[in-house]
Parts: structure tokens; sequence; C-alpha cells
């Protein structure tokens, strides 16, 4: 069955679209839109916007975009009365118009919520991508792994899908980077150096930040927040000691440690107690002492002039060490996807196969909003 309905909210607006799914969806468009280019939509490329005309030559003109073979979108002028005079015209054409809904996509739709999100290009395609379907389709592949209960074939395809799970749940909520170490090292200037303006207040007296102090810029096209925190030493001052006390807990809940010692004072110590895999060494204010000696991977940085600053970002693209997945490529994309297949896999291994089946349909369900 062909079937189509309105896509956009019922009341007044500047667009108004439509979706229509189904064997015969590209040709019932056919039979009523004239394109510009007086092509067939049938055999046209997925997911180019074609320009035209609806019913008749000279009216106003719309957009239909074929998503697939089977599916394709009608974006028009007019609001919810020229909405209407589509689905009207595609009824004609033998399209149910009263079925509801077109899906239920609920992987789609859910991207489609958290792409006005994303903060960053890189970010914004990936979710693109599972809104278009990727995800959509490399479950429905799993989906027959599964139905067949090869658990080679299930594993190797879930393997796949988990490779991206340190992306999950980031795509609209940027990786943590702190800034640690004792006072007056640069750690604010360096913070100002890496997001490219005056964040943070610079002043050359020890303790000068107190509290935490957060900026949001990209690396390698990843969302990253920026955290300049009070220098660690011991304190006699409560409120000092209050800045220490939340310097440690943003360094325990940090993606990655930037640990910041100036160069010329070689008794500061690294950082010794931290426990952070994905850490950063920076010896500051290099340009006070050219000639000391640096630790193994430490960068040599001097804030104000930005020299070291890129080789510094650089280390701290390379410490987030993320997946890079290609354009149209699959990704589960909220922190609940990657426990379920991480379920699933587990089901599968041990070939607890209803369970496994019961976990993927988990997955594919709509899901409340507040879940």
């Amino acid at each position: 069955m062909t079937r189509a309905r309105g896509i956009t909210p019922r009341g007044r607006a500047a667009i108004a679209g439509g979706g229509v799914e189904g064997p015969d969806a590209l040709a019932a468009i056919d039979g009523c839109f004239h394109p510009s280019s007086r092509k067939a939509i049938t055999g046209s490329p997925v997911d180019r916007i074609r320009f035209g005309t609806w019913q008749r030559r000279g009216g106003e003109e719309l957009v239909v975009v074929p998503t697939s073979r089977t599916r394709a979108e009608v974006h028009c002028h007019g609001g919810s009365a020229a909405a209407a005079a589509i689905l009207a015209s595609l009824a004609e054409k033998g399209v149910d118009t009263q079925a509801s809904p077109l899906g239920p996509r609920p992987l789609e739709d859910a991207a489609r919520m958290l792409v006005p999100f994303a903060t960053t290009e890189r970010t914004a395609g990936i979710l693109l991508d599972q809104m278009a379907g990727a995800l959509t389709k490399a479950l429905e592949t799993l989906r027959e792994a599964v139905d067949r209960r090869t658990a080679d074939d299930t594993v190797q395809i879930l393997d796949q899908l988990l490779r991206f799970a340190p992306l999950a749940g980031h795509l609209t909520t940027p990786w943590r980077v702190v800034l640690t170490g004792p006072p007056n090292v640069g750690k604010s200037s360096l913070i100002n150096a890496l997001a490219g303006y005056e964040r943070a207040l610079v002043f050359d007296q020890p303790g000068t930040t107190r509290d935490v102090v957060t900026t949001v810029t990209a690396i390698d096209g990843w969302p990253v927040e920026l955290a300049d925190t009070a220098g660690l030493r011991e304190s006699d001052d409560p409120v000092e000691q209050a800045g220490v006390a939340l310097a440690r807990a943003e360094r325990a809940r940090a993606d990655v440690t930037i640990v910041v010692r100036a160069a010329s004072d070689l008794s500061e110590p690294i950082d010794g107690r931290s426990t952070q895999l994905r850490r950063v060494r920076v010896a500051n204010k290099r340009d006070l002492a050219p000639t000391a000696e640096l630790a193994a991977g430490e960068i040599a940085t001097v804030a104000p002039s930005g020299e070291g600053v890129s080789e510094l970002i650089d280390a701290i693209g390379r410490a987030l060490a993320l997946p890079e997945p290609d354009v149209g490529q699959a990704v589960p994309f909220e922190r609940w996807h990657v426990e379920q297949l991480s379920t699933l896999r587990e089901q599968a291994i041990a070939n607890r196969w209803d369970e496994a089946a019961a976990s993927l349909l988990a997955l594919t369900s709509p899901r409340d909003f507040d879940d």
C-alpha cells in the first residue's frame, strides 16, 4: 500500500510538508508533479532536491525530495491548506491519505530531534546520516543475522556499530577538557589561547582562579568544553580550599586532562596523583626557561604569544582518540543504544537468541521522550 500524510504541525505557517511512502510513491508523485528539469522523479537520484509545480504548470513552486526508492517528501508554500490540496490530489491517484503514521521511524525521529542541538558541522552530519536511516538500515541487517541465529555474523555487525560507542551522547554534548596544575602556571592564559578570546581572568597573583571557568570550542570538528580550574595547592583560605575541591572534582570527570606546570620550575610535580589516562602534559611559560628540560611527551607553550598552542590542540585531538565514521555510516548516537547493543552482543555469544531478538526490538521500537 502507498500512503501519504502531512509531516509538519497544524496551524499557520509559511511552509508545509507531506510524506509519501510505498511501492508506488514516486509514480504517484510523477502523476501530479511537474519538475522544472522535466525529468521524472521515478528513477531520479535519492536525496536530490527537485523544484517544480504541482498539478499545473505556472503555479506556485514547491520542492520534492525522494529519500529512497519508495519514499519522498513534498514541501510547499501556503501552510496547511496547500498541504491538504496536495494530499487530495494524491488521493485521486489511489494513495491512501487516511493512514497514520508513515512510520514508525523511531531512530530517524530521535536523530531529527537532536540535529538542532549539534554544535559542529561534523556532529550534525553524523546525526543527519542517522536521520536519513543509516542506523535503521544497519539494524535491519543485524535482524537478519539474529533471525538466522549466526553468532559470527551478528557479533561482526555489532562490533562495527560499537566502534562508534565513544560518540554516543556526545554529538550534542561536548567532551570535557580540564586544565589542572599548581597556581600561577598560566592555566587561564592557556585557556584563552585555546578558545581564541579572553574568557578567563588573567592576573599574576597565585590563586586568582577560584571557581571553574568554562568555554566551548571545537577541536578537529568535535565539540569540546574547556574548563579552567583553581591551582592545586594547600591553603588556609576556605574559599581557595573550595576552589581546589572543585578542581579535583572536575579533573575526576574529565574526558581529557591538560596538566600544566611552569617550564622554569622543575620542582613542580606533574600531577602524579592523577589516574586520568587521557592526559596531556604542558610546560607553559617556556619563554622564561628556554633551556629547561622537558619531560617525555611534554608540550612547551607560551600562551600569550600562541607558541605551542597548535601542537597542544593536536595533542588534545589525539588524546580524545575518537573514531571517525564515513559519510552515511551507521552510528549509535545515544548512550542507551550502546547499552542495548552491548547486551545484545553478550546474548548472541551465549546463543540466547530470543533475548537478542527482544533487545533488537527494543532498539527499533518507539520510545517516550522522557525515557
